[in-house]
């Protein structure tokens, strides 16, 4: 039997809020580009677009397809969150805007060229995650494109040891995975049963030939 560290087994209380607060405040505050897999997404975007950023953070992903031309709206639960996302678009008012909303019961009524889920799904209770990534789905026009980006297994086994950041009872990183690891044999079950092709899948952030995140990229090819 597999010994779980008793770090994941957080109660799903006030304590997993202070964990979330302990990673956010530890997460580097200087960052001011998006994500380097964004440009996997370069060869979907035209002006005509429009991308729906699901939990968009403080908007810096939603930046990347504004300073392209493409309209975006960027959705989080968090009210500082949205108000930072918006500072870091300035430029950008008059095709993207940011509202705060709940990604696992959000309905607009309106579908989207591209959805993006860009290390949102662990930070979604185990029991949301597919309904999450359903209502993604959901929002995706057909013959749009939905893209995943989470971390692995190894991520775990990478970096949720108290002994990689000292003065930490476990590095903080592992604070952003709130219930369990994303299942990527999840994500491509539910993608398949509901229209959606597979067009990427591939692996980044590697460490001793260790792949940390893994990427998906899938089209809508039915209603």
């Amino acid at each position: 039997m597999e010994v779980i560290p008793e770090y994941f087994l957080v109660p799903k209380d006030e304590v997993t809020k202070e964990l979330m607060k302990e990673f956010f405040e530890w997460i580097p505050h200087d960052k001011t580009e998006a994500d380097e897999t964004m440009v996997l997404l370069d060869e979907y975007l035209t002006t005509e677009k429009i991308v729906l950023d699901l939990g968009c953070g403080i908007g810096l992903e939603s930046r990347y397809f504004a300073e392209r031309g493409t309209a975006v709206v960027g959705i989080d639960i968090s009210h500082k969150n949205i108000i930072k996302a918006k500072l870091n678009n300035p430029d950008y008012r008059k095709i993207s805007s940011f509202m705060v909303d709940d990604i696992t019961t959000l309905n607009l009524d309106r579908q989207f060229n591209i959805v993006l889920l860009h290390d949102v799904l662990e930070h979604v209770f185990k029991h949301e995650q597919e309904l999450t990534l359903l209502n993604a789905i959901k929002h995706t026009a057909k013959n749009g494109v939905i893209f995943i980006k989470c971390p692995t297994e190894e991520y775990k086994e990478k970096f949720c040891r108290s002994d990689i950041l000292p003065g930490h009872h476990v590095n903080p990183a592992c604070f952003q995975i709130l219930d369990e690891m994303v299942s990527l044999d999840m994500i491509k079950r539910v993608l398949n049963e509901n229209g959606v092709k597979l067009l990427f899948l591939g692996y980044r952030g590697f460490i001793a030939d260790v792949p940390i995140w893994f990427i998906v990229i899938g089209r809508k090819v039915i209603e």
